[in-house]
């Protein structure tokens, strides 16, 4: 009996199960400019600064160079305005790009 009930809750949750649908990408603006590091941007958004704000870290894959885009907005409506690069001890941080 039991194999039979999830039989026909399986057929019935078949029959009113939707395909996933999905939106096109959202982009991330630099004022009004799209950012844009090139191929193989990984984006990472958390609070960097610890102003408890969300801000974007991401790597450049062909120079090696990491952005930091500040939010000077809110989480709920985040605004960036310009980017730096990481430094540690007063060097620009570069990661390995192109082989």
């Amino acid at each position: 009996m039991k194999i039979v009930n999830i039989v026909i809750i399986a057929s019935l949750l078949t029959v009113y199960a939707e395909a996933p649908r999905f939106i096109g990408p959202a982009y991330l603006y630099d004022g009004s400019t799209p950012i844009d590091v090139g191929s193989y941007g990984a984006p990472n958004i958390f609070d960097w600064n610890g102003d408890r704000k969300k801000d974007i870290v991401v790597g450049q894959f062909s120079s090696g160079y990491i952005r930091f885009y500040p939010n000077i907005g809110s989480d709920a409506d985040p605004q960036f305005n310009g980017y730096q690069f990481l430094n540690a001890s007063g060097v620009q941080i570069t990661l390995p790009g192109e082989i």
